[in-house]
């Protein structure tokens, strides 16, 4: 609040009991949710498949869960997986051209080419990773398969301050459980060292990483948590 300001209308009152600041992210969870309701304005039907158990993947998970989606997660880190049944969704393979909608949040070719496979004709293929503009991918086999291709991004969101806000409610009611995927802590005052761990040695368990300002927070990770 030293050096930006917002209209109030735009932000949201952390609870004044709250310990775990860190856990309130609103960007992600409010991304989340405009995704959730971006394919259920199109009302595919309750099988969805979510590849790729990231941060946002295990988000999507849980909001997929919370909304009544039968959700089938897929990932090739098996703790990714013990996480997305925790949050209720099943972890086994999908058969071809069953789910209503893939969501694909993987960000690699390989993951987008199992979304194109598992969702049935007529379904949803939701791009919510980020793809490269050099990704190969079989449009001829979307055009065939009649697919719908949502592209839940924020750009596309409806209303943003609403999402934002609605994500805010999911983390007080817990619906989004977010300690198990912050994984890392960085000191703020130090953002190179966050950048190197990310991009040059990230370990095998990192799922988020947030910067603090809480010299005893540091080095922790969700084991320690």
């Amino acid at each position: 609040s030293d050096y930006y300001c917002v209209w109030e209308g735009q932000a949201s009152k952390i609870p004044d009991d709250e310990e775990d600041l860190y856990l309130w992210m609103g960007e992600p969870t409010a991304c989340a949710v405009n995704g959730i309701r971006l394919i259920e304005e199109r009302n595919p039907g309750a099988k969805m498949a979510v590849i790729g158990c990231g941060f946002m993947g295990l988000l999507l998970v849980q909001l997929g869960v919370k909304r009544g989606f039968e959700v089938i997660a897929r990932d090739i880190n098996p703790e990714r997986l013990a996480l997305a049944e925790k949050y209720g969704a099943r972890t086994d393979a999908p058969e071809m051209e069953s789910q209503d909608v893939v969501i694909e949040c993987s960000g690699c070719e390989e993951g987008l080419t199992s979304a194109e496979y598992f969702v049935r004709n007529g379904g949803i293929l939701c791009l919510f990773a980020h793809h490269l503009p050099t990704r190969v991918c079989n449009t001829n086999l979307w055009h065939m398969k009649g697919l719908d291709v949502l592209n839940a991004t924020p750009a596309a969101s409806r209303d943003w301050t609403r999402d934002f806000q609605e994500a805010v409610q999911y983390i007080r009611d817990g619906v989004f459980d977010l300690k198990p995927l912050v994984t890392h802590f960085f000191d703020a005052n130090d953002p190179q060292k966050a950048f190197d761990t990310i991009t040059k040695n990230r370990p095998k368990d990192y799922i988020k990483g947030v910067f603090v300002f809480d010299p005893e927070l540091l080095g922790m990770t969700r084991k320690a948590a």
